[in-house]
């Protein structure tokens, strides 16, 4: 659900107060907000539609689309995989522990990348 432009809360504030220091009631212009309420929901839309708008797969590979849109799975796995290094500086892991801890993390990344945390 998105959020009304806090220009439009700012609006609804100063429209009874001008009302009330007048004391008199006066027929409001709305075209003026609905324009600038139009603008802000059709951008809403327009970048909802460029975050969900697919991307070819060699581009999702690119450095700035990884930057650009690590979904928290990413930063799950960027985290555990902090951890694993965090480890290898106090103890050295053997080939067998690096291979067996990819291959576990290989065979747990649906969960690791679920929208559920753990």
């Amino acid at each position: 659900m998105t959020t009304a432009p806090p220009c439009l809360t700012d609006i609804f504030k100063r429209r009874p107060a001008a009302q009330a220091a007048t004391g008199a009631k006066r027929t409001v212009n709305w075209s003026p907000l609905l324009t600038l309420c139009t603008g802000h929901y059709q951008a809403a839309h327009r970048e909802s539609q460029q975050r969900d708008s697919s991307v070819e797969l060699w581009q999702s590979y690119t450095q700035a689309s990884m930057t650009q849109s690590a979904s928290n799975g990413d930063k799950r796995l960027a985290h555990l995989r902090a951890a694993l290094n965090h480890l290898d500086t106090k103890y050295n892991r053997s080939t067998h522990q690096r291979q067996f801890h990819d291959a576990f993390i290989a065979s747990c990344i649906r969960n690791v990348s679920s929208a559920c945390p753990w």
